[in-house]
């Protein structure tokens, strides 16, 4: 873990302690404190236990000596801090604190990050550095047998590899995977902004393509990229809970 992203998770924390204890204070039935808290608890601990990941153990020799076992550290982490981020728009009190219209709250699920995502209103060049990184990764080719098929000549790039291995067909069709699709079709690639490429992500790495040796190069690769999207994630749930404080 970057040290920046590692300070952004603490502060986190500790606005998050501070939008709690002024929940708390307030008269009743000023707000629906019950939600709230449990959505800021439960951000809290997740969030607690990804700034307080050190390391994994592994039990078996081909696991503990893999090179990959630190990525594996890191996915566990970026996924820590993605359920702490779904604890706080999954819920309606929340998000309704942090929307320019209470009364139309976004019902899918994506659409209910990127409004915590402009609520925390992280640095623009911070994030530009941070996605434009991710994006020359995923640009690169990978050296892989098993979607040439799909290809007119050479290897395919990591997006064609998420696009064609990773994605079923009705997923293709929406949410990330039509704005990779359209971007293929161009002959080009996809240019998605920060919170739609961390959302992708996050389904990324549950289904496994951020974990295998599918997301191919150097280890080194593998890491930076997770270092760029916990960092930008880390921002995000930090500027969120800062904010947040205003609105209670």
């Amino acid at each position: 873990m970057k040290p920046e992203t590692e300070t952004h998770l603490h502060l986190t924390i500790k606005n998050l302690a501070e939008c709690a204890r002024l929940i708390a204070s307030k008269p009743k039935g000023a707000l629906p404190n019950k939600e709230l808290i449990i959505s800021i608890g439960t951000s809290w601990d997740w969030l607690r236990w990804a700034a307080g990941l050190n390391d994994l153990h592994f039990v078996t020799n081909s696991t503990r000596n893999s090179a990959r076992g630190q990525g594996v550290t890191e996915s566990v982490r970026f996924m820590l801090m993605w359920t702490a981020a779904n604890a706080l728009f999954a819920h309606d009190p929340i998000l309704a604190l942090m929307a320019p219209n209470p009364s139309k709250l976004p019902k899918k699920e994506l659409e209910r990050f990127k409004l915590l995502h402009k609520f925390a209103a992280v640095d623009p060049a911070a994030e530009k550095t941070c996605v434009d990184l991710m994006h020359n990764l995923l640009s690169m080719e990978c050296a892989t047998n098993d979607v040439k098929a799909y290809l007119v000549a050479g290897n395919p790039t990591m997006w064609e590899v998420i696009f064609y291995k990773y994605l079923r067909p009705e997923d293709q069709k929406c949410g990330i995977g039509r704005v990779i699709a359209a971007a293929l079709a161009k002959k080009s690639m996809p240019k998605t902004d920060g919170a739609t490429i961390i959302y992708g992500a996050r389904n990324w790495t549950v289904h496994g393509v951020l974990l295998t040796s599918f997301f191919r190069g150097s280890h080194r690769k593998y890491q930076t990229f997770m270092d760029a999207i916990q960092l930008l994630l880390a921002a995000t749930l930090h500027g969120a809970a800062q904010n947040l404080r205003g609105r209670i």
